[in-house]
């Protein structure tokens, strides 16, 4: 039961409460929405074999993870960078289809839960383990115009970045997209420009 207000707006009789329910989930925009919260130790990332397409493999650069193994899954505050909160990736909620999933968090424990509006409301019991929805995803895409979104899906990968002084994968990673996207007028095409050493 929502709170008077929230169902609807008092002023105006449209309906309230979050976005996702008015049909404009995060996903359409950031690529990834709220799914699950809990504050349980973080995790790490598994990379997927989708960050190894030349068009966003660049951001893997100096980083030694491949396809399939885990990154991330370090640093101070929760110990990792997908946690506290975790949003993911869905084409169904609107996450673009031409977006790319880098990587996707893995090794949650069952302290880490759905948030109300993820949960199914059929008569099913919920399946046993870990639900398929907790999980974090790193995405990018591309815009039309030239712009493009690069999303983390986790409150705990900001602190994760300041492990070891910043010389980490996660704080690596987040580095090569905003270099690139700097740098490139067309990121997913574009080499970017070589600069001066000086």
């Amino acid at each position: 039961m929502s709170a008077p207000g929230e169902e609807h707006l008092a002023a105006t009789g449209e309906a309230g409460g979050l976005w996702r329910m008015r049909g404009r989930a995060p996903n359409i925009t950031f690529g990834v929405g709220f799914t699950a919260q809990g504050f349980d130790k973080a995790s790490g990332y598994r990379r997927t074999d989708a960050g190894a397409d030349p068009a966003v493999s660049w951001a893997f650069d100096g980083i030694e993870a491949r396809p399939g193994d885990v990154f991330g899954d370090v640093g101070p505050g929760l110990g990792g960078a997908a946690g506290d909160e975790l949003d993911r990736a869905d084409v169904a909620l609107g996450t673009p289809a031409d977006a790319f999933v880098l990587a996707s968090s893995t090794g949650h424990s069952q302290k880490i839960a759905l948030v109300p509006e993820e949960m199914d409301h059929g008569y099913a019991a919920t399946p046993p383990g870990i639900h398929p929805k907790v999980r974090s995803d790193v995405v990018i895409f591309q815009r039309p115009g030239g712009g493009a979104v690069f999303a983390v899906g986790s409150i705990a990968w900001s602190t994760a970045m300041s492990h070891q002084g910043g010389d980490n994968d996660t704080a690596r990673l987040t580095g090569n997209v905003l270099d690139r996207f700097r740098d490139a007028d067309e990121p997913f095409r574009d080499s970017p420009p070589v600069r001066s050493k000086e």
